[in-house]
């Protein structure tokens, strides 16, 4: 009986409880779940795009592509879609709150920037996008929490932000298959326009000082809309075609 409730309260606190079974540092996946690729980034590896950049060794984030449940995969091939996991560390880097590195979205033969579309799995924190051919225009400040959706426009880049001292940032990934995560695109700037300290956020020096700043809290999907109860993977599996919108 004991083990019902439990399998029940975590079925209600999480939509991704049945592919991940601890949510904490020490990450645990479910025996249901596999991936095909984990690439692990190291503070040394966003130097160019830090506050107080350190060349260190210590583990910043984690990406595991391509996953799934086992019996899922085929589903994912055939719909030609891919479901990443971005795992965030809770540290401090100088004086700002662990983050990614920029990304960009873009296809793998032809480098068109495509979309990419986010749900908070785990924790708290922030996502900031911009455009790629304007980045010192403005900024989107999306402030993040568990179950909200972010998706990033064609011609638009992200970086995460994990603001909690102690818990990991987890947000699952979905894109169309056979595009890559462009690493870094906003080093010529220094990184984003804005860093995430104790005292709030920063400006970059390096970007305009006219550029517009955008808040929003929370659902950052435009015209999209998903149901929050079921999150977005059992939406795929029920409705494969509705993130057709992907590969545009």
């Amino acid at each position: 009986m004991l083990e019902v409730f439990t399998n029940l309260f975590n079925k209600n606190r999480n939509n991704y409880s049945n592919l991940i079974k601890d949510f904490s540092k020490n990450l645990k996946f479910s025996t249901k779940a596999n991936f095909d690729r984990k690439t692990e980034y190291k503070i040394s590896d966003i130097f160019l795009e830090s506050l107080d950049p350190q060349k260190s060794s210590s583990l910043s984030f984690t990406i595991y592509e391509n996953m799934a449940k086992n019996y899922d995969k085929l589903l994912f091939q055939s719909s030609q879609i891919e479901f990443d996991l971005f795992v965030i560390n809770p540290l401090y880097i100088g004086r700002e709150y662990n983050k990614t590195m920029s990304f960009q979205n873009i296809s793998a033969n032809e480098e068109l920037p495509k979309k990419i579309l986010f749900e908070v799995v785990f924790g708290n924190g922030y996502m900031l996008i911009q455009d790629m051919e304007n980045p010192e225009e403005k900024i989107e400040i999306i402030k993040i929490k568990e179950k909200d959706f972010i998706l990033v426009e064609n011609g638009k880049c992200f970086t995460i932000i994990n603001s909690s001292e102690n818990e990991n940032l987890i947000l699952a990934a979905f894109r169309e298959k056979d595009t890559i995560l462009n690493p870094n695109v906003l080093k010529n700037y220094h990184g984003s326009s804005l860093y995430y300290t104790k005292l709030g956020f920063l400006k970059n020096n390096n970007v305009h000082p006219g550029f517009q700043i955008n808040e929003y809290d929370g659902n950052y999907t435009l015209d999209f809309a998903f149901d929050k109860n079921k999150g977005l993977y059992r939406e795929f599996v029920n409705l494969p075609e509705k993130f057709n919108f992907l590969k545009e």
